[in-house]
């Protein structure tokens, strides 16, 4: 078997592969104490076990009854492999799972923005545990907010239905984090639920760093959609030329993302082609390798 940090080591080296092949004959995490023991297994399964239901399924069952015996004990779990743990159950999108094992541990009332701690705030929007969130953030002094946190409020208070509250949070995270892909996404998708006027809309647009459109993303894709749906053609088309020309072959994707975030703006404007390709430049020629 591997100590745990022997694990960690080959996770962060990228040895994924031969990690899976270990696992699967049989390889596990070594410990000395019959909570180490369980949380290991739980942590290669996360790690390593297949995609779909079949294992999604063993990782609930097995996080049940981890978190009923061992419920006054978790403390004894290192936080860093905890907090491991959790963020990839976030990306199979098993929220509540991860809620399940936060939740006995971190006490709201007395709180610090610790790495597990961003973690648990994130679990709790995703799992809309508002009263929860409700309490951290009456907890924790406002000087010591940072751009997550002000983006994370922003995003609780778009859940109560405070728009303009919302507006003022996620401000104070741009303030903070103005290269934040994810706080510039939540800021123009808020234009569709509380609306500024088209002029504070434009600057609003402008300010935007071009730093943000380094590469295509899912966070940044739909907000070039909306440079193009707003009028802001020449900047748009720079960005999507220089997608273009660092990847070609993946620009296309990009495009056709952009494509339907317009179709599906709730309140945007119908794109016309009349209108838009008047406010293009001409074509330009490529040849892929030159």
């Amino acid at each position: 078997g591997l100590s745990l940090l022997e694990f960690v080591s080959f996770l962060h080296h990228n040895n994924t592969a031969a990690l899976s092949a270990w696992y699967v004959k049989g390889g596990a995490i070594l410990s000395e104490s019959d909570i180490g023991t369980e949380f290991n297994s739980i942590h290669l399964l996360v790690f390593l076990g297949d995609e779909g239901v079949i294992v999604e399924d063993k990782i609930r069952t097995q996080l049940e009854v981890f978190s009923t015996s061992f419920s006054d004990r978790l403390i004894e779990i290192p936080e860093f492999q905890l907090n491991h743990v959790v963020t990839e159950l976030m990306r199979r999108e098993m929220h509540s799972q991860a809620y399940l094992l936060l939740t006995k541990l971190i006490d709201p009332t007395d709180i610090w923005l610790s790495p597990i701690v961003r973690n648990y705030i994130d679990v709790l929007l995703r799992t809309h545990k508002q009263h929860t969130l409700g309490k951290i953030f009456s907890n924790i002094p406002k000087d010591e907010w940072d751009g997550f946190l002000w983006m994370c409020h922003s995003a609780h208070l778009r859940s109560l239905s405070n728009g303009p509250g919302a507006i003022e949070s996620i401000n104070r995270s741009l303030v903070l984090n103005p290269e934040s892909k994810l706080a510039w996404h939540h800021r123009i998708s808020l234009q569709y639920i509380e609306p500024v006027d088209s002029d504070a809309y434009a600057s609003l647009l402008a300010s935007i760093p071009d730093s943000i459109f380094e590469a295509p993303s899912e966070l940044v894709e739909p907000i070039v959609g909306e440079l193009l749906n707003k009028g802001c053609f020449s900047r748009a088309e720079a960005i999507l030329v220089r997608w273009f020309v660092v990847n070609p072959d993946n620009v296309s994707r990009a495009l056709t993302n952009i494509h339907f975030s317009n179709l599906g703006e709730e309140g945007s404007q119908k794109n016309d082609p009349a209108i838009k390709v008047e406010g293009c430049r001409g074509g330009f020629q490529y040849t892929h390798g030159r």
